[in-house]
């Protein structure tokens, strides 16, 4: 069964009664702290509550429409595929538009291998997964990276590194 994974504060999500799939909705300041952003919300997820491998997952903000994403953009898919309509570049230190980022660290820390010239993400970080590509890793790794979500620009960085996590196969 396909789901979409909603992580929220304190956004209106009445929307999600409307969805064909069923939601989760990640509550920050109950089922975890209100730190992370959203990769903190979308890691705790894959740790607590099981990713089956023949399913999609949707992992979206609280409002997902703000950046483009629509009822329409929820549907299976064979690969990591981000969602949203403004597509973003950064170089190793996040510039232009978030610099100070330390990209080039938590590439070697996260995903490691030979670096990108520069990374290419959707904002807001959202993004459709199936279970299988979430299955190439094991869990330590997902503990691993939601413990770096509370620390400092990490969860900044993790939006721009979630592509790369799931299309190089590394663990």
């Amino acid at each position: 069964m396909n789901r979409i994974v909603v992580a929220r504060w304190q956004e209106d999500t009445s929307w999600t009664r409307l969805a064909r799939w069923p939601t989760y909705v990640v509550q920050k300041g109950q089922q975890m702290p209100n730190e992370g952003r959203e990769p903190a919300s979308f890691l705790w997820y894959i740790l607590n509550k099981g990713i089956r491998p023949d399913d999609t997952y949707a992992f979206v903000q609280g409002d997902p429409f703000a950046h483009g994403v629509t009822m329409a953009d929820f549907r299976e898919v064979d690969a990591y595929t981000p969602l949203g309509t403004w597509e973003v570049e950064c170089d190793d230190q996040g510039a232009p538009h978030h610099p100070g980022l330390p990209m080039q660290q938590k590439w070697d820390d996260w995903i490691g291998g030979p670096r990108p010239d520069v990374y290419k993400f959707v904002a807001g970080g959202q993004f459709l997964v199936p279970g299988h590509v979430i299955h190439q890793h094991q869990k330590a790794k997902y503990r691993y990276l939601l413990d770096e979500m509370s620390i400092g620009s990490n969860p900044w960085v993790m939006e721009r590194l979630f592509p790369y996590l799931w299309s190089t196969g590394r663990a």
